[in-house]
């Protein structure tokens, strides 16, 4: 199922109100999409009608089927911008491995990643707190600047040394 991005962006930020245990005003999911009241209205109801989220009381929360989502939002996202090289090496790499299917196995045999290794990653996207567009690699990062470690991901060589 292809989802807008937009409700991608809109399910990332409930859920990260979700984990703070904070319920979220519609006037800052409005503000923090860059939309309006009605543009947010209508996403919600969409939302609503996929089952991706729920409403109780007066809090959005996803359903399970809202989790599956933006964690496969969020494995495809870090797969696509740390997972490979940038540039052609890294194109052709994601063109050559097609449509992932089987994501686990996936991360096994060409990423080196172990079982234990897999549930502290997925726990870890699970745990993410805003959007996973709003990650950086520790490259990135300029002198004095600050950051949390959300994730460790690296090449076959580096996870599987540090999996032993």
């Amino acid at each position: 199922m292809s989802i807008d991005p937009r409700l991608l962006e809109l399910l990332e930020l409930i859920g990260t109100s979700e984990t703070q245990n904070k319920p979220v005003r519609p006037d800052k999911l409005a503000l923090e999409l860059g939309c309006s009241l009605d543009d947010l209205g209508k996403l919600l109801e969409n939302a609503l009608k996929e089952r991706l989220v729920e409403r109780i009381a007066d809090m959005w929360r996803l359903t399970d089927k809202g989790r599956i989502e933006v964690q496969s939002h969020r494995e495809r996202y870090i797969h696509e911008r740390y997972g490979h090289k940038p540039g052609f090496l890294g194109r052709a790499t994601r063109f050559v491995e097609g449509n992932i299917h089987d994501w686990r196995g996936h991360w096994r045999r060409r990423h080196g990643l172990d079982e234990n290794s897999l549930r502290g990653f997925y726990r870890n996207i699970q745990d993410l707190e805003g959007r996973v567009e709003e990650t950086s690699s520790l490259v990135e990062l300029r002198p004095s600047e600050r950051g949390i470690v959300a994730f460790a991901l690296g090449g076959y060589g580096l996870m599987r040394s540090h999996s032993r």
